[in-house]
């Protein structure tokens, strides 16, 4: 037996099923309130941009090059199609000057989706956002704006 960590950083991984977190979750707002909701997203946001920032994302070499040699939209491919290989939700991005649009499909639990739709915003565009999103059957559209 050993323990599975991640590739770029050495930290540990662990698989939990994703109904245990979302009720776990979900029972943190409801006894906590709203601010749950905004320290889960704000948790994971520093986490992705962070993992971003220092190249600790799990990208091969070859998919690192790719990312380095991609326009501004192929970056963000890159990042959505990562993150769908983990089980996050296929994410779709359309780009404007001030303004950043992920339609996810499948997207796991919004609060924590959002952390991640945040934290790769922020380290893309070097600048904070604000991020809003719209639950649908199936599919989430997440609208971040660059200040």
């Amino acid at each position: 037996m050993g323990v599975v960590v991640h590739k770029d950083t050495g930290k540990r991984i662990i698989l939990w099923p994703c109904y245990a977190l979302e009720h776990l979750l979900s029972s943190l707002v409801e006894q906590l309130g709203e601010e749950a909701g905004l320290l889960i997203t704000n948790t994971v946001k520093r986490y992705q941009r962070d993992s971003i920032l220092h190249g600790g994302i799990g990208f091969t070499n070859d998919e690192k090059l790719e990312f380095v040699e991609a326009d501004r939209k192929g970056r963000y491919t890159l990042l959505l199609k990562h993150l769908a290989c983990m089980g996050f939700g296929h994410g779709e991005v359309e780009l404007e000057e001030n303004k950043v649009k992920i339609t996810m499909t499948n997207a796991l639990i919004p609060t924590v989706t959002a952390g991640m739709m945040t934290g790769m915003v922020e380290a893309m565009e070097e600048r904070d956002t604000k991020v809003s999103w719209e639950e649908g059957t199936g599919v989430t559209v997440y609208a971040l704006e660059l200040s």
